[in-house]
């Protein structure tokens, strides 16, 4: 008799030498061979370490994290334990700014890990864009007249960066830059799942 619940699901992960692993809710089934709770359908945090959601210790143990969660349809795991990098999980980052600020924007990214694919580094792309506000009575703008809608031009800088930097480089971009709101867009790639 197993001693562990989940153990089939636990042998799986513990032999497969892959860096990234796409598991649908029915494929797990098939794995562990009975139907998941009502609660796995229905939140997120089930699929999240937790004193009773004793599943997870079926990948952390081995190594393995949840990075993502569709309900109802797939769980993505990534292997902690290799560095496969073409198996990342890489975010797209576009921070809209003044020309002026594009070089030290990429230098600062570039430092706390953004901006890097393979042997090289300092890697973005930007270009000019048009683009409309209307800053409100209690804004405190850095270009633009207030309570009128204005209209001019700035760039669109786009930065590659692996999930692990993001926080780091979101909380750097917003230091450095002089807007009051800066509008800054993180955008989740799919590479992964193809190469």
């Amino acid at each position: 008799m197993k001693s562990y619940k989940y153990q089939d699901l636990q042998n799986f992960f513990s032999k497969s030498n892959e860096s990234y692993l796409k598991l649908t809710f029915q494929e797990i089934e098939s794995i562990i061979g009975f139907k998941l709770p009502e609660s796995a359908y229905k939140y997120e945090a089930y699929w999240y370490p937790s004193e009773t959601h004793t599943i997870c210790k079926s990948w952390t143990e081995n190594g393995w994290k949840v990075i993502s969660v569709k309900i109802g349809e797939y769980i993505e795991f990534q292997n902690t334990e290799l560095n496969f990098d073409s198996k990342i999980v890489q975010y797209k980052i576009e921070v809209y700014l003044s020309e002026d600020l594009i070089d030290d924007m990429i230098t600062e990214a570039t430092k706390l890990g953004a901006c890097k694919i393979g042997d090289y580094d300092h890697i973005a792309s930007y270009y000019e864009i048009k683009g409309c506000w209307r800053p409100l009575e209690n804004s405190q703008p850095f270009t633009g007249e207030k309570n009128i809608v204005n209209y001019g031009s700035e760039y669109k800088l786009e930065l590659r960066c692996e999930e692990k930097n993001v926080k780091s480089v979101l909380k750097r971009i917003r230091e450095i830059h002089p807007y009051e709101e800066a509008l800054v867009n993180v955008i989740r790639l799919e590479n992964h799942l193809f190469e």
